[in-house]
């Protein structure tokens, strides 16, 4: 059974995607989860390493041999 999708367009330099993160930086961030302590792995830390591998991804999809593409403009807000 194949998925039925409502939208879909394909990414180009002539029609770019626009990605957003938005990024806590309340106090709770540097607590640890439930079952670890900050000392070993703080909300902050967890949430900083995702988004590094995220925004390390879309540079990866934008090398190309020619250099670098522009398919993604990236905006990452704080609150």
């Amino acid at each position: 059974m194949s998925e039925t999708r409502p939208y879909s367009e394909e990414i180009t330099r002539t029609k770019p995607s626009c990605i957003a993160f938005i990024v806590d930086q309340s106090g709770s961030m540097a607590e640890g989860f439930d079952d670890v302590p900050a000392e070993e792995s703080a909300k902050a830390q967890a949430a900083a390493d995702s988004l590094n591998r995220c925004i390390a991804n879309i540079i990866m999809r934008c090398t190309k041999d020619e250099g670098i593409r522009d398919y993604f403009y990236v905006g990452i807000w704080g609150y």
